[in-house]
């Protein structure tokens, strides 16, 4: 059950990275772009795992372990800063904008990328030492966060 939730749990962030991919895209590509990435409050969209129970899963390897733990700090902090500058848009230079636009989007690539390897290579894990089981699988093509466009500087 740990294993299921801690893999429902890396389901949940990379469909809330999607989401993200997808609010970003469908903004018009304008000269000062200054979306709505994410709506409501933020800790709708934190994710908590307890990982010191986590830990005791002992079908994870230890390296799986460490790059849950890290996926989802990293996937926190960037919801974070998406919220952080969603409040400050309007203190900042169109430039500014643009350019704190394109850091999002290339996190985005770097954090959601990492996050489908993760996924996938816990969920492997466990379907090799439990084949009887069943596992939650979020199955994101490892390119589905490769070189996505970003917005043209002033």
């Amino acid at each position: 059950n740990k294993s299921n939730f801690l893999l429902f749990n890396l389901g949940n962030m990379l469909n809330n990275y999607g989401t993200i991919k997808n609010n970003i895209y469908n903004y018009p590509r304008c000269s000062n772009p200054t979306p709505k990435i994410l709506d409501g409050d933020i800790n709708d969209w934190l994710v908590k795992i307890d990982f010191e129970s986590v830990v005791f899963i002992s079908e994870l390897e230890s390296k799986s372990y460490v790059n849950s733990y890290y996926a989802t700090f990293n996937y926190n902090r960037y919801i974070e800063s998406i919220f952080r500058w969603q409040r400050n848009q309007e203190s900042h230079t169109s430039k500014e904008n643009v350019d704190l636009l394109n850091d999002c989007i290339l996190q985005l690539e770097e954090f959601a990328t990492k996050l489908v390897g993760v996924n996938t290579m816990i969920y492997t894990e466990m379907k090799n030492k439990y084949t009887k089981c069943t596992f939650f699988n979020c199955d994101v093509p490892m390119n589905e966060f490769s070189n996505l466009q970003k917005y043209e500087s002033l």
